[in-house]
């Protein structure tokens, strides 16, 4: 995830110095569901660079709902686990869980100094 947003602030920045007419100083995020768990994971890294979030209906803890989601293969890759279809034993589940948890634990969007607006 940390590569992700570093690539789109990489592609951001790029953008920014590309066309003059935009103002560096008033850049917004906005994303919704997946777009926004990336928006608040790349305002929770990079803060200074923008002056607030809008996430709609973003992912904000996949551990909690790693169990009663229509897609649980985005659980899995999400933190780096392939996903098989079958039922999980032996541990598997706990596993998987914990992995979420550390993600969102590391996952710096709790800490963000920005205005932010989330509609869920």
């Amino acid at each position: 995830m940390l590569f992700v947003s570093f690539l789109s602030l990489k592609a951001l920045r790029s953008a920014l110095s590309s066309f003059p007419c935009l103002d560096p100083s008033r850049v917004f995020l906005f994303g919704g569901s997946h777009g926004g768990f990336l928006v608040l994971h790349l305002a929770g890294q990079y803060p200074g660079d923008f002056r607030g979030v809008v996430a709609r209906n973003p992912v904000t803890n996949s551990a909690t709902m790693a169990t009663i989601t229509d897609i649980p293969d985005w659980n899995c890759v999400e933190p780096g686990r392939s996903f098989d279809y079958k039922i999980p034993g032996g541990g598997e589940v706990e596993t998987l869980l914990m992995m979420l948890m550390l993600m969102w634990f590391f996952c710096s969007c709790w800490v963000l100094s920005l205005p932010l607006l989330l509609f869920f």
